[in-house]
């Protein structure tokens, strides 16, 4: 929680801190401990396997709530992803990320787009939004804010072994969302069109 004190000196008292937590920046990380030297460490990056969600092979729906953080975030961040689900790389995998101008999701087989349905507008930064995107094979659709993309009626799902659930982040660490995430979801099943307009209302 971060707050603000001021404090006059007299010349003779003093102040003492404990806990506090300075980092360059426009908003506060997840804690960091320290003794006598300053410390760096890699971005928080949510990472879990396929079984811990009980992902399948096949149709299924993506959800989550999100939002973009100031700073060196923007309004229309390129290709910040929120969620993704894939084989280790880029090859085959499902995610939910930004695109200028747009948010969408992504399926891709074998290093190819399958399917990118996406609904235009841009994302304020600090707002929270949901997102979602339902997948089956010839069957993709995406929403946002209760807003459905155009029916993407062509494609093909993942058939490599898919290993790693992302949250905030694409399969090869690049694309960080810089923001937070309220909620992230997996249905092992494509929600109807109704059912993903209400999720993400």
């Amino acid at each position: 929680m971060a707050s603000s004190v001021t404090y006059v000196g007299d010349g003779v008292s003093g102040v003492h801190v404990w806990g506090a937590q300075l980092e360059v920046g426009a908003f506060p990380t997840s804690y960091i401990p320290t003794t006598t030297t300053a410390v760096t460490r890699a971005g928080d990056i949510p990472n879990s396997t396929p079984s811990d969600i009980g992902f399948v092979l096949g149709p299924g729906t993506m959800f989550c709530e999100f939002a973009f953080a100031g700073g060196s975030s923007v309004v229309n961040p390129n290709t910040r992803a929120a969620m993704t689900i894939d084989d280790g790389l880029t090859s085959d995998r499902h995610y939910i990320y930004n695109i200028a101008g747009a948010v969408g999701g992504l399926t891709q087989n074998g290093g190819v787009t399958q399917a990118a349905p996406s609904v235009s507008g841009t994302i304020p930064v600090a707002q929270f939004v949901k997102a979602g995107y339902a997948f089956a094979e010839n069957d993709f659709i995406f929403a946002v804010g209760g807003v459905l993309s155009s029916h993407d009626s062509s494609g093909l799902l993942p058939n490599a072994p898919i290993t790693n659930v992302r949250v905030g982040v694409s399969g090869t660490g690049g694309s960080v969302l810089n923001g937070w995430i309220r909620s992230a979801r997996y249905y092992p099943k494509r929600l109807t069109n109704a059912q993903l307009q209400a999720l993400t209302a």
